[in-house]
């Protein structure tokens, strides 16, 4: 059980990093620089750009990245925005199952629902993961044409994608595939006040008294007895040979 929870704690902390990743480079504005013809440096991301000449002359001024509809023609920003905001939603919903799957002790909670539930965490991170790497890929090729420099909130975006895709997969085999992953039920504890089993009675024993040996557990000797005239057996357990006193009478 250690180990499980070792594992899950492992994968919590590496999502966490990863999604870290993903919202700084979400709400930067550093995905790509370049000069542009006045040598100014203008560096852009997906909701804001920082343009000296277009912001009016304020260096480092960055304004919203709708103002700009040449951006938006082809298409290939916005579906970027899209995917890294499908992504985003989904990096929120997995932290709620490893948060889940993370503060459940595993005395309460089923095995089989713990395992389905780290398996719906593993598929979460490989489709965010795959969502992020497809919107880097398609921003990636859109603007190299334009030989702009990628910086570094698009490679922290890249990271972040391949974490997850990565994690996710490997993540999922452990956990199916991994020994640890076949949760062996607790041992339920001694009980100490526990009667030891009744003997078995066959139909050639009924007609006379049945003694078995001293059992390891409160030295108890069960008896088992068939009254022939009345047609019931009566069970019995003593302390020992030589007390009369049965403490339990069961009758059948």
């Amino acid at each position: 059980m250690r180990n499980v929870r070792v594992f899950r704690l492992l994968t919590f902390c590496v999502f966490i990093v990863s999604v870290g990743l993903h919202v700084t480079a979400f709400s930067s504005s550093f995905w790509f620089k370049r000069r542009d013809i006045y040598g100014w440096l203008v560096h852009h991301g997906l909701w804001t750009f920082c343009d000296y000449y277009r912001s009016g002359g304020i260096d480092n001024k960055c304004l919203k990245l709708v103002n700009r509809y040449d951006d938006f023609e082809n298409g290939k920003l916005s579906s970027v925005q899209a995917l890294m905001c499908i992504a985003l939603v989904c990096h929120i919903i997995t932290t709620l199952i490893f948060t889940i799957w993370l503060t459940c002790p595993e005395r309460r909670m089923d095995p089989k629902h713990s395992l389905r539930i780290g398996i719906a965490g593993f598929v979460m991170c490989i489709f965010s993961g795959l969502l992020t790497l497809t919107s880097v890929t398609i921003f990636g090729v859109y603007y190299a044409k334009f030989k702009h420099v990628l910086n570094w909130s698009y490679i922290l975006a890249t990271i972040s994608g391949g974490i997850l895709f990565i994690g996710g997969i490997v993540g999922l085999i452990l956990l199916v595939r991994a020994p640890f992953s076949k949760f062996e039920e607790l041992p339920e504890p001694a009980n100490q006040c526990r009667l030891p089993p009744l003997p078995v009675v066959t139909s050639h024993d009924l007609a006379k008294p049945v003694a078995s040996t001293a059992d390891d557990v409160g030295g108890v000797y069960p008896m088992a007895e068939y009254d022939s005239d009345k047609d019931k057996m009566y069970f019995h357990r003593f302390q020992s040979p030589s007390d009369p006193i049965s403490y339990t009478n069961s009758i059948i």
